[in-house]
């Protein structure tokens, strides 16, 4: 059991590394592929995907632990699929600079009396 404690011990500070350097730099990502003009909107997102996340994590956990017996293996299984899902999903997102100010200007009018 000492091994395991152990081991909990380094896994513990290097997860919180992991996730304080996610936290970090997700605002600022969230800040570069957002138009300045809808960069609200972007964040109203990003917060509501976030709390989705905080309360649909535990309950895949419950439903596959409790709900269906498969036990913490399967729970784990099912979490880094959502990892993998999540990777999958944003793997196309272009995170290069832009220059907002000049794709302001180069959008099309919208349609209207002229």
């Amino acid at each position: 059991m000492t091994g395991l404690v152990g081991l909990a011990w380094l896994i513990g500070p290097l997860g919180g590394l992991a996730l304080g350097a996610t936290w970090a730099s997700d605002r600022v990502v969230m800040t570069r592929i957002s138009p300045p003009q809808h960069l609200g909107e972007f964040y109203g997102l990003y917060a509501t995907v976030g709390r989705f996340a905080t309360v649909a994590g535990p309950v895949a956990w419950a439903l596959i632990v409790d709900g269906l017996g498969l036990g913490r293996n399967a729970a784990m299984a099912a979490l880094a699929g959502f990892v993998a899902l999540g990777w999958w999903v944003l793997r196309g997102v272009d995170d290069s600079e832009r220059d907002w100010e000049a794709a302001r200007f180069e959008a099309p009018l919208p349609p209207g009396p002229q």
